[in-house]
């Protein structure tokens, strides 16, 4: 089976090349006005707004040791979030001599590998558009890329259910653009992940390994969150793969459970290489910095088991049930479904896919277990960081909502567009049996 579902000739290359460049585009500069230009340009600036103050420090040829990530104000501007926000962008944007009339302040909780990446092209004079327009580029190239092996891994109909649910969703549009989440870090992962399931040789799955242990310590360094979500979608292929192949087949015959291990593996070691780099910034040794991670960062995004004292903002999410949380997220949205539907829409589409899978099983359908799974381990990809983060989840509603475009709505579009086909030749058999009498 051939992953391209077209003709490699000069204007079918053409035409592939037009349409990245007007998705990179898109996502970009919100050139189709997908959504408002005021919450394109505004939703997660003051995270944006960190990796900005890091890259103008770095400009600063006086400054010594400047941090990856900073704060930056004026400090006779009101210290709230909204007004360093605006302060970060006009800085960067002025670009004016470090001084005493600027108010610096090191972000450590996270490494800060954004600005590392990002300042060689600063340096170049690359515009603010243009570092937007980048990463734009390298998550359209790297979802293009994980959705062609999607089509080889699964097939064309989950490759497409995928496609639909990166380039339709609201969630993930507003994100893409943004210098903080680089988003094409999150799809790194499951790209060697899918390389591991398919190759042969030694040599190439260890190179597979390889780049997902590096893709894995990339995105860490860049920010933990959603790494659970990541690391279960770079696992995916040898869970699920093998019942697209012979939907009726046992579980634990056909899982591939051993390189799935391994991969699994390959994402806790760059997890935690990630955790020793990033220490030194937060200690003095890298053990007192891997405390103060786990006590100021793990514990206030998670569980707070040790009952470690934080500001009275975090303590709702501490008190807060773990099944409020995820029931927050299927009931209600603070963005729209995909298209632009109401979230309703995705409670709608649950139910039909699982009076699908009744359906299926009643009838002993040869592709029960696979739409079984599929949709287990979709809903098991995104719901990992809304149990594992439960304070972080509840906090950063507005954001988490993305989660679900990465793992279960694909699951769901493919077992939707998968039953609304069987019912669609029922109905037409209906349709064209004669009858005298229907009811």
């Amino acid at each position: 089976m051939t992953v391209f579902p077209f003709t490699l000739n000069k204007q079918n290359i053409i035409r592939v090349c037009v349409l990245l460049f007007l998705m990179t585009l898109s996502f970009s500069t919100n050139c189709f006005n997908i959504v408002t230009p005021g919450k394109f340009y505004q939703y997660q600036a003051d995270s944006e707004s960190l990796v900005l103050g890091g890259l103008y420090l770095k400009a600063q040829p006086d400054y010594k040791n400047p941090p990856n990530l900073a704060i930056i104000r004026y400090p006779e501007a009101p210290n709230n979030a909204t007004a360093r926000t605006q302060n970060a962008y006009t800085i960067y944007s002025e670009n004016p001599p470090i001084s005493d009339d600027i108010s610096i302040t090191n972000y450590v909780s996270q490494f800060g590998i954004q600005t590392v990446i990002l300042a060689p092209l600063q340096r170049i004079g690359i515009p603010l558009f243009g570092l937007q327009l980048f990463v734009s580029f390298l998550f359209v190239i790297s979802v293009s890329i994980l959705c062609l092996l999607y089509a080889k891994v699964f097939n064309p109909f989950f490759a497409l259910a995928f496609t639909l649910s990166m380039t339709c969703s609201v969630a993930v549009f507003l994100m893409v653009h943004n210098l903080y989440w680089m988003c094409f870090l999150w799809v790194l992962p499951p790209i060697f992940g899918c390389c591991l399931y398919l190759c042969s040789s030694p040599i190439a799955k260890i190179a597979s390994l390889i780049g997902i242990l590096l893709s894995i310590l990339l995105k860490s360094l860049a920010g933990y969150e959603f790494l659970t979500m990541i690391t279960l979608l770079t696992c995916l292929p040898f869970g699920l793969a093998p019942f697209f192949k012979t939907p009726q087949g046992s579980f634990w015959k056909q899982s591939d459970f051993k390189w799935g291990f391994i991969a699994f593996c390959a994402c806790i070691l760059g997890f935690a290489l990630a955790l020793v780099i990033h220490a030194p910034m937060r200690g003095d040794t890298i053990i007192s910095g891997l405390m103060t991670i786990f006590e100021e960062d793990v514990l206030r995004r998670t569980y707070n088991i040790t009952n470690h004292v934080y500001s009275e903002a975090y303590q709702k999410s501490f008190d807060a049930s773990t099944f409020s949380v995820l029931m927050s997220y299927v009931t209600h949205s603070q963005t729209h479904f995909l298209f632009g539907l109401p979230w309703i829409c995705f409670v709608g589409l649950n139910l039909f896919c699982f009076w699908g899978l009744y359906q299926k099983y009643k009838q002993h359908h040869p592709t029960f277990t696979r739409d079984a799974l599929t949709l287990f381990y979709g809903a098991a990809i995104s719901i990992s960081w809304f149990l594992l983060a439960k304070n972080h989840s509840y906090v950063h509603k507005h954001i988490n909502y993305i989660l679900w475009y990465f793992g279960y709505v694909p699951a769901l579009l493919f077992v939707g567009m998968n039953t609304s086909m069987l019912y669609r030749q029922s109905i037409v058999t209906w349709l064209t049996t004669k009858r005298n009498m229907d009811f």
